[in-house]
């Protein structure tokens, strides 16, 4: 059976309508749990976040007064994902997450939605 505009099909072979499939849907974006801190992000990989299969969603910002670069536990300046000074980067990742400074340590902060 295929739905039809503004209809949501369940797993069952049920199909839920308009506002119903809508609470459905959103329902999975809900949060139980959210953590977040300040981490000094060094001259070397550092971690920001562990993996995290509970997580949805993660916000990391540059809260510091110089650039900084985000990727995997392999990050560099050379070719991690470069996050300026006062930015903000959302990830859809429950890997962990590492960051890296040019010279000086780097405020960043982060803020994640399990």
């Amino acid at each position: 059976m295929v739905a039809a505009e503004g209809e949501f099909p369940k797993t069952d072979g049920e199909i839920l309508y308009a506002k119903d499939a809508n609470i459905l849907l959103y329902d999975a974006l809900n949060s139980g749990t959210m953590n977040y801190a300040a981490v000094t992000v060094g001259t070397s990989a550092t971690v920001i976040k562990a993996a995290n299969a509970d997580r949805k969603v993660i916000l990391i910002n540059n809260n510091s007064t110089q650039n900084m670069w985000i990727g995997d536990s392999g990050v560099t300046i050379a070719d991690g994902q470069k996050l300026k000074v006062g930015e903000s980067i959302k990830l859809y990742t429950q890997s962990a997450i590492y960051g890296i400074a040019a010279s000086s340590a780097d405020d960043s902060r982060y803020l994640e939605v399990e």
